[in-house]
């Protein structure tokens, strides 16, 4: 999220933010895609409010430190820093 925006939790305490703009809000998918037998991981950076792939790449293995690894070189095509 960008500086300035606040969460918004419903009584429930249900995450409910609803972005304005582009690149208020990121979310991480990994897909699991099996290539000439071999299992590789789609991971990419969807924004939420447009709905579209901001980034992507295609791991071996797909573990927390990959992901992590993966995350500042994603956002950096968007101008995020971590």
């Amino acid at each position: 999220m960008t500086k300035g925006s606040q969460q918004k939790f419903t009584p429930e305490g249900k995450y409910d933010f609803k972005p304005d703009r582009a690149h208020q809000q990121l979310q991480i998918d990994i897909m699991y895609l099996c290539i000439n037998h071999r299992w590789h991981f789609f991971v990419d950076i969807l924004d939420v409010y447009s709905r579209y792939i901001v980034n992507w790449d295609l791991l071996e293995t797909a573990s927390a430190a990959d992901i992590w690894e993966e995350y500042p070189i994603l956002t950096n095509k968007i101008g995020l820093k971590i």
